[in-house]
């Protein structure tokens, strides 16, 4: 029995009350502690690249913190601009994206097979045609693939059977 079944309903609902305000502490705290560090890897990107727009953000996939980072140079547009010639028009698609983090890429096949399996139901759970592959595409980073072997991997799963797509640009496990 667990020491909460000795508490009389109000006594249970205050513990919860006080459980709810430690657990909102905790998540602000994690919000400014993320906030902190993105600020402070913004700072050194900035301090290499000072003509650069620089933008930080922190995530947490599957227990593991990582950064995303997205760096813009005009210097970059202006040097291609300028290889391509004054006749042609040329504008910038997207900026540099990178992903940085602790993330163990020593995988073997068969966990490999099973990560983006998990990843694709844990997705498709949260949406009702499926886990978009568009979705799991943009985890592969955080799994150690290049988005080139995450397509093989899918591939790979449909023709097993392992995963299958209901509508186009969705998948589902089996």
């Amino acid at each position: 029995m667990s020491e909460d079944s000795d508490l009389d309903p109000m006594e249970t609902l205050e513990r919860a009350d006080d459980h709810k305000a430690t657990s909102m502490q905790h998540s602000e705290r994690a919000k400014e502690l993320s906030k902190k560090a993105e600020d402070k890897l913004k700072e050194k990107i900035e301090k290499e690249l000072p003509d650069a727009t620089v933008t930080v953000d922190s995530e947490y996939n599957y227990g593991s913190p990582a950064f995303s980072v997205e760096v813009e140079d005009d210097r970059i547009s202006d040097a291609v601009k300028s290889a391509a010639g004054e006749e042609l028009d040329c504008a910038s698609i997207e900026a540099q994206q990178f992903f940085v983090g602790k993330r163990n890429f020593d995988h073997s096949e068969r966990e490999m097979v099973e990560s983006v399996t998990s990843l694709i139901a844990e997705l498709e759970d949260e949406y009702e045609k499926g886990a978009p592959i568009e979705a799991v595409m943009d985890e592969a980073p955080f799994m150690g693939m290049t988005p080139k072997a995450m397509k093989h991997e899918i591939q790979q799963l449909k023709q097993k059977g392992e995963v299958y797509e209901p509508r186009t640009d969705f998948l589902r496990t089996t």
